[in-house]
């Protein structure tokens, strides 16, 4: 599984963001590489943000709701 992390120097909020838990849902993966590449071109001055882009990426690679479990 690909955890992506970006943390501040600076003390904030905590946040994580999870994609394609059902692996026939895209959009949340997309979402979270658009976001990505935003924090790559632009600082985060507080806090972490942390991106899970795929959870169940069997079912990713399958284009399948849950294979072989349904992660919901």
């Amino acid at each position: 599984m690909k955890i992506i992390k970006y943390a501040s120097l600076n003390a904030g909020p905590k946040l994580i963001i999870t994609g394609a838990v059902h692996g026939n849902e895209k959009a949340g993966a997309e979402a979270i590489a658009m976001a990505m590449d935003f924090l790559d071109q632009n600082e985060l001055t507080r806090g972490s943000v942390t991106f899970v882009p795929v959870v169940n990426e069997k079912a990713y690679e399958l284009n399948e709701r849950g294979a072989p479990t349904n992660l919901n």
